[in-house]
């Protein structure tokens, strides 16, 4: 890969961003800014929107400007991989960048943390072993690219993705070969998974992607990798056709967050305690709402 690297020194604070669209609603400062306090550091925490066009050039400033780390979500993690001087080995089997952190040469280095911290949440907070068990992926974009080689590693007794277009759908079979393909339209001829993941972005439209109550094995469990209010729709409709347990994406992101952590500061972070506190907020949130 051509040399891309405009990275320079950072100084304390340390300069962190988000970059995405929309970011304003975003727990990720708050988050960083706990891990930050339990080790004493000085962080600047900011949240960055940019237009699809604009995302390279903005991200390439930031960094020009002493910047330590970044954060990418939606819709730049596939673009973002095309930012960096190098991918690590889990960025480059999912083909997305979540996580840019700065080697000691300058260099820029894409990361994905989203598929271990998805994983490090199924097991320690949802008691859930993907081992052996039938998983169905609703969604063929960057969110579930994201997740799927560490799904992949566990062991699951079989990998479906489903999506409404087939272009997705194809690109997905290519890149894993593990997987299997399912039209959307096909999930009532499918049998009983033990774990659903919602990786659409279709609950910030206050929608549900089609389920059918068949699709539930007993004691099965519903996954929006979307957090808070964007979550409600898919859990709702899930809990109605029969999972045993619904979950929002809020355990990924705080797991996902500390992995960033540490490949920016290589300290560890506790996600304990910042995951409770936002977990009783967003709780507050959907009940008053």
């Amino acid at each position: 890969m051509a040399n891309k690297s405009i990275a320079q020194i950072p100084v304390a604070p340390f300069k962190l961003a988000l970059f995405g669209r929309p970011v304003a609603h975003s727990l990720s400062p708050q988050i960083h800014r706990d891990f930050a306090s339990q080790h004493g550091l000085a962080i600047e925490y900011g949240l960055e929107s940019c237009t699809d066009s604009a995302f390279s050039a903005h991200l390439k400033r930031f960094f020009a400007h002493g910047a330590h780390g970044a954060n990418v979500t939606l819709p730049f993690k596939a673009q973002a991989a095309d930012c960096v001087d190098e991918l690590s080995e889990e960025a480059a089997l999912s083909g997305v960048v979540n996580t840019i952190s700065v080697d000691e040469h300058g260099q820029l280095v894409g990361h994905n943390t989203d598929g271990s911290g998805f994983v490090r949440d199924l097991k320690q907070r949802q008691q859930f072993s993907l081992n052996k068990a039938s998983v169905l992926v609703i969604g063929a974009g960057g969110a579930a690219c994201g997740i799927i080689p560490s799904v992949l590693a566990d062991n699951p007794a079989r990998l479906l993705v489903a999506n409404r277009s087939a272009g997705r759908l194809q690109a997905v079979l290519q890149r894993f070969k593990e997987v299997e393909a399912v039209p959307l339209e096909r999930l009532t001829d499918l049998p009983a998974c033990d774990l659903v993941i919602n990786a659409t972005s279709l609950g910030h439209q206050g929608l549900s992607p089609p389920l059918h109550k068949n699709l539930f094995a007993p004691d099965g469990l519903a996954y929006d990798l979307s957090y808070g209010s964007a979550a409600q729709p898919f859990l709702a409709a899930s809990r109605q056709l029969g999972a045993g347990t619904a979950v929002d994406g809020l355990g990924m992101l705080v797991e996902q967050a500390a992995l960033a952590f540490s490949l920016w500061f290589a300290l560890s972070a506790s996600t304990a305690g910042i995951y409770q506190q936002l977990f009783s907020g967003l709780n507050q949130d959907n009940q008053s709402g």
